[in-house]
């Protein structure tokens, strides 16, 4: 591996995945060994090229990655495979072939290893060792006799093989057309590059599932990442110089994503804790035979379960739903949740679906989940935006008018640049679209083949951008030329047209980038503002109550089920993100809300009220995972009602209170009366906030 190119091409797509996502998260990289070889195991591969891109621009040690042959034999990707250090792996899946003629069974009963064809050429397309398949079953090919006769190692398995294969009475009239061969990969030359990465010391990464796909949860995970760490191991147990063997630490790796396919959408990836091989499963891998399969499945059960705690899985896309959505009404309202506590708080709701989805009363509330989910999707609102609908006055129209006068201007600000790249985006998109297609026709574990829309995307835009640019560029050389009379070949021209323009271009881009992002939040706070002045009381009660009451039964539900969840009632009660206090809190401002229907004592807004504070994405893309962005500190300063592990100072009671709005505002003796007046009406604000704490800040 080339170090300064490693470098230099990871900067170079650090600058292109910051354009395509609005935002990356990483979370543990100080977990991540600083020496020695380390084997980064990452889970789910939901968006083939970039995934990688992911680990290689927020690890702090360089990965050379192992990539599919197929991929790696394309001119393009492969080279920037070899410049990534990237190590090629031939998959069977990739070499299937689908032989011409028809196979049967001549004697199912007597002679069941006996396979033969009709129009067949076994010699030419099927070697020992391969595997025979069709939508009925598979076997693995033993020798083959002849252009028309095979023996197999094991009959075929399921009596609808056996069937399909078994002919009537003529061979013509059945048999199984259509059948595939799947041949079998020598693998040494791939693990020998991997062990020599690892007795140098560098770092390997891997995507055990073995392909990249757009489901809910995790596909099976295949064995190679535990023989190539066992395998090094084992044969460098004894090093030269006095070294210590060779000990390759396993680090898992999350990659969360919302929206995978869709420009400037976020990913959040976690490095978990480094997994120590354990040395009793080295010698078992060093003895062989069956304590070697038994030494590999071990290490990839441990590895397994480490990766799906990091992970968000669900058993299809409606529960991945009914989680986040009952995640969400969890949330108190006197705080914001870090996005690690988001994620932790994802992963756990979602391995309590998973144990508890058969209890009646959790069966219960998920049909009232669903229910609330479709009254949002009738009143086109986001459950974060509930709060906000109520019956509002002058101050919402005033509100309101300022938001449709900026949406004008942040129109005005993005249209250049739209313009200028609208061509671009159109034909990558359609050529995502395309490869989605492809990939999707190729695959049988791939459900829309959205995990490599977001890839062709980028590689489209890599390709289509400096090729418009230029054809820009070349355009106003053609207006400074003939337009305003210059001469075609002055440097005047040249300097102007393939020096000045490229820039402004891409100032262009940008300037339009962020009005068009800010706009887009804008816009979608029009609707519920909307509503927040026109929709009658009677309208949008219903869907507050609702809210209300289900996350009082959640609350409750979660303080019956959770010590079953951790073993005891003292670990359930340790391990809480939501403390309590946060729910006994956050449940009586929402009954509070919905029984009023009016603004807060000692405020200056309503309920949810609406402010610039509030205008942004939110909750917007959470389609398939929701991660907002993290808050260095709590909401209040430290109390009761704060985390307990907050290292909040007093300067935190500038942020915002539970309705959302800047708590301070104005002048000093304005902030010290909304403080007083707050904590006057609302007891359970009396020991988060003080007109002392005012003083404090100033």
């Amino acid at each position: 591996m080339n170090t300064f190119v490693y470098d230099f091409m990871v900067a170079l797509f650090y600058a292109i995945v910051r354009i395509f996502f609005r935002e990356i998260r990483h979370v543990g990289t100080h977990k991540i060994p600083k020496f020695g070889p380390v084997l980064f195991v990452a889970a789910p591969h939901a968006n083939q090229f970039i995934d990688p891109l992911m680990l290689m621009t927020t690890s702090p040690r360089r990965i050379g990655f192992l990539i599919a042959k197929k991929s790696f034999d394309r001119p393009f990707i492969g080279l920037l495979a070899r410049a990534f250090g990237s190590i090629p792996v031939a998959r069977s899946q990739d070499y299937v072939k689908k032989p011409k003629g028809t196979i049967y069974l001549p004697d199912p009963t007597n002679t069941p290893l006996v396979l033969k064809g009709i129009d067949t050429t076994f010699v030419a397309d099927i070697a020992s060792h391969s595997t025979i398949s069709f939508s009925g079953g598979s076997a693995e090919v033993a020798e083959v006799i002849s252009d028309t006769e095979l023996r197999l190692k094991k009959p075929f398995a399921s009596p609808e093989a056996v069937a399909a294969l078994t002919l009537s009475t003529e061979p013509a009239s059945a048999g199984v057309r259509g059948f595939k061969v799947t041949p079998i990969i020598d693998q040494h030359a791939m693990f020998d590059g991997v062990v020599e990465k690892f007795a140098d010391g560098e770092c390997v990464g891997i995507f055990p599932e073995g392909g990249s796909h757009d489901r809910s949860d995790l596909l099976p995970l295949k064995a190679g990442f535990a023989i190539m760490a066992l395998t090094a191991m084992v044969k460098h147990r004894t090093r030269a110089n006095n070294l210590p063997p060779l000990e390759v630490m396993i680090v898992p790796v999350s990659l969360s994503y919302f929206h995978p396919d869709k420009f400037r959408s976020r990913t959040v990836v976690e490095y978990g804790d480094p997994i120590r091989v354990d040395p009793e499963l080295v010698q078992m891998y060093a003895r062989g035979g069956p304590e070697k399969r038994v030494a590999t499945g071990k290490l990839m059960d441990v590895v397994t379960e480490r990766l799906r705690s990091l992970t968000v899985t669900a058993p299809d896309y409606n529960s991945l739903m009914l989680i986040q959505a009952t995640r969400r009404l969890y949330r108190p309202l006197n705080r914001k949740l870090s996005i690690e506590e988001n994620l932790e708080l994802t992963r756990r709701f979602a391995h309590a679906y998973g144990k508890f989805q058969r209890n009646e009363r959790v069966a219960e509330l998920v049909k009232r989940v669903a229910k609330y989910n479709k009254m949002l999707e009738a009143y086109s609102l986001r459950d974060h935006q509930v709060k906000t609908v109520s019956v509002g006055g002058t101050r919402e129209l005033r509100l309101l008018g300022q938001r449709l006068l900026s949406l004008l201007l942040m129109a005005l600000f993005a249209s250049p640049g739209t313009v200028i790249h609208l061509p671009i985006m159109l034909i990558a998109n359609q050529i995502a679209i395309h490869k989605a297609k492809e990939a999707k026709a190729g695959s049988t574990v791939k459900i829309e083949g959205k995990d490599v829309v977001g890839t062709w995307k980028v590689l489209s835009t890599l390709f289509l951008t400096p090729a418009f640019y230029t054809m820009y560029c070349f355009l106003y050389h053609l207006y400074l030329s003939f337009g305003q009379g210059r001469p075609f070949f002055s440097w005047y021209c040249f300097l102007v047209s393939y020096l000045a323009v490229p820039p402004f271009l891409f100032s262009m881009g940008v300037i339009g980038l962020q009005a068009g992002e800010t706009g887009m939040d804008v816009l979608r706070s029009i609707w519920p503002l909307f509503l927040a002045i026109v929709a009658p009381q009677s309208m949008t009660a219903p869907l507050r109550t609702m809210r209300t009451d289900l996350q009082v039964e959640l609350s409750a539900l979660i303080s019956e089920l959770g010590p079953e969840l951790f073993g005891t009632q003292e670990a359930f009660e340790l391990s809480r993100i939501v403390r309590p206090s946060d729910v006994d809190l956050s449940n009586r401002y929402a009954k509070d809300y919905v029984r009023r229907g009016r603004r807060v004592p000692g405020s200056s807004g309503a309920i949810g009220d609406f402010s610039w504070e509030e205008v942004d994405d939110k909750e917007w893309d959470d389609d398939v995972f929701l991660f907002r962005k993290s808050e260095e500190q709590a909401d209040s300063p430290a109390s009761e009602y704060a985390p307990s592990n907050s290292s909040n100072s007093y300067l935190t009671v500038d942020n915002d209170d539970w309705s959302g709005r800047p708590l301070l505002t104005g002048n000093r003796s304005q902030a010290r009366l909304r403080v007083r007046d707050l904590s006057a009406s609302e007891p359970g604000f009396r020991r988060v906030l003080s007109t002392e704490d005012v003083r404090k800040t100033e």
